[in-house]
């Protein structure tokens, strides 16, 4: 059931803005944000989709999907998009809009540190940890 609530809240919360804070408060946000995100698929299960042959609306001449342009590549085999049970898994062939290695959270980025300004003006005030 913990799952199904996660689920849903990622869904709701994503188009929100909300999605990170909430991943935070959680306290999964490490084990959620240390995986590829993806979009569409490119290939599936081998075969090329409809939008290898897209082409760009702006410019008939080129293709919306060109190799050269996505430097992250495809996923080259299953990946869970979430650790929540249930989730199906993202397949070989699916486009990487931004790699894993682009987010390092760990636990130091749970807490924002503090502004200089603020605690200089407030000498009582102790930096968060790891800062």
């Amino acid at each position: 059931m913990l799952g199904e609530i996660r689920r849903e809240r990622a869904v709701e919360l994503f188009g929100e803005g909300l999605r990170y804070d909430d991943l935070k408060r959680w306290g999964i946000a490490e084990t959620e944000l240390n995986r590829n995100l993806c979009v569409t698929y490119i290939q599936y299960e081998g075969e090329d989709t409809e939008y290898v042959g897209f082409k760009n609306p702006k410019d008939p001449t080129t293709d919306i999907y060109d190799p050269s342009v996505w430097a992250n590549g495809l996923t080259a085999g299953e990946e869970p998009p979430f650790s929540y049970s249930g989730i199906a898994t993202t397949k070989a062939g699916a486009l990487i809009i931004d790699p894993k290695g682009n987010r390092l959270f760990t636990r130091r980025n749970y807490l924002d540190p503090i502004p200089l300004n603020q605690l200089k003006l407030n000498p009582a005030l102790l930096q968060n940890p790891w800062w």
